[in-house]
């Protein structure tokens, strides 16, 4: 396991990013044919904007997903938190 890209050399099986935005798309480089990358955070609060064609590419299919509750995300749902009384 690596933190970062830097010490990154070559494509890999799974990615786990936790940042989001520009991150989100620097990440999705390294995933092998057949890698997969899955966006489990967004730290970074940036939209992630993929350039057109970037999803495509011949060989096996690379995966790109995301989980998460879309409709309260970010400052949103620290705010509508319940609070401990």
């Amino acid at each position: 396991m690596v933190a970062g890209l830097d010490g990154v050399s070559g494509p890999v099986d799974l990615v786990l990013d936790t940042v989001g935005g520009p991150g989100l798309l620097a990440a999705y480089g390294p995933p092998a044919p057949g890698g997969n990358l899955q966006s489990v955070g967004w730290a970074s609060g940036e939209p992630a904007v993929l350039p057109p064609g970037s999803l495509f590419a011949p060989g096996p299919a690379r995966t790109i997903g995301s989980f998460g509750d879309a409709e309260r995300s970010g400052t949103e749902h620290r705010r509508s938190a319940p609070t401990a009384r």
